[in-house]
């Protein structure tokens, strides 16, 4: 039987925390400083997010919009929301 392997952000996020889950998002924040965080945890907080939207009522189909820096914070609620299994919608 041949294995597929699926384009999703599920697999993705699987495939960016098993091989790079030790090399750093480095983002620069408004104030200029720089913030480190690892794919791992990145890929954790995504996680965190994806069942915080869930908790708060978000479910399959519904449309999350953002509007944010282009910092690790964004990139993840662009792997969090679509593990919810929203829509997602930048601004």
């Amino acid at each position: 039987m041949q294995h597929r392997m699926y384009l999703t952000i599920g697999a993705l996020a699987r495939r960016a925390e098993a091989i790079h889950g030790r090399r750093a998002v480095v983002s620069r924040r408004p104030s200029k400083d720089l913030e480190r965080r690892t794919y791992g945890e990145t890929v954790r907080r995504a996680r965190q997010l994806s069942a915080a939207l869930g908790a708060l009522g978000v479910r399959p189909g519904d449309r999350v919009a953002t509007l944010g820096w282009n910092h690790v914070q964004h990139l993840e609620a662009y792997i969090g929301i679509p593990l919810a299994g929203a829509v997602l919608h930048t601004l």
